[in-house]
């Protein structure tokens, strides 16, 4: 196996902050080889990540090589920890359901205080952010920059099959992702920072649009 570059090209020795915000796909993997690939399945499922096989642990799994992939949820859920300061807590896809005389049917409001877990420091969950801010500014995703402090990473799979855009400003967590449930060829060259990125630009413009600019907590 020799992962490349998307641009077939090699930079030599670069920061972990220009690795990310340039999406450097063999910096990744070398990173994954030092820290160990368990450590990171682990991580991952401390985050919220449920899909994961034992089998998933090897480093082509750095650059999204999964059995089962992620969801959009749950995705969300995991860099909704970066935002949270460490903190992961379970997203909640339904919050309630009432019937139509008001009485209630299902009730998850008080999910997300039962499934609150620190998973990583303040200071590791601050340096993330801090690097995925850059992502946003000066890397693959500046199409999504919304004009406010906000983090997020682009991601293209092999084949151009899936393409994402998960981001996230101080108070909500967005992931857009494009692709076919069967894992069809069918986006043509579509990568997380061109309409992925656009979506997500789009949609947190308009979320965002009454809340006061806020920057991350240090």
């Amino acid at each position: 196996w020799h992962p490349q570059n998307a641009d077939r090209q090699y930079r030599g020795s670069v920061s972990l902050r220009t690795a990310l915000t340039l999406s450097i796909n063999t910096v990744a993997v070398q990173v994954a080889d030092k820290v160990g690939t368990d450590n990171i399945i682990s991580n991952a499922r401390k985050m919220g990540i449920t899909t994961l096989e034992n089998g998933d642990s090897n480093l082509a799994m750095a650059l999204g090589g999964l059995t089962h992939g992620v969801t959009p949820l749950e995705i969300a859920g995991a860099y909704g920890t970066f935002a949270n300061k460490g903190v992961f807590i379970k997203p909640t896809g339904i919050v309630k359901i009432l019937a139509r005389n008001g009485n209630v049917i299902e009730d998850n409001s008080l999910e997300s205080e039962r499934t609150k877990t620190q998973v990583l420091t303040e200071k590791e969950a601050y340096m993330m952010t801090d690097m995925l801010s850059d992502v946003m500014t000066s890397g693959t995703g500046t199409t999504a920059a919304i004009g406010r402090p906000a983090a997020g990473k682009t991601g293209t799979t092999d084949d151009n099959k899936d393409a994402w855009f998960v981001g996230y400003t101080p108070n909500i967590v967005t992931a857009v992702w494009i692709g076919d449930d069967t894992g069809s060829e069918t986006l043509g060259e579509v990568y997380g920072g061109t309409i992925p990125a656009q979506i997500w630009h789009d949609y947190m413009s308009a979320a965002v649009a009454d809340e006061s600019v806020k920057d991350f907590d240090v």
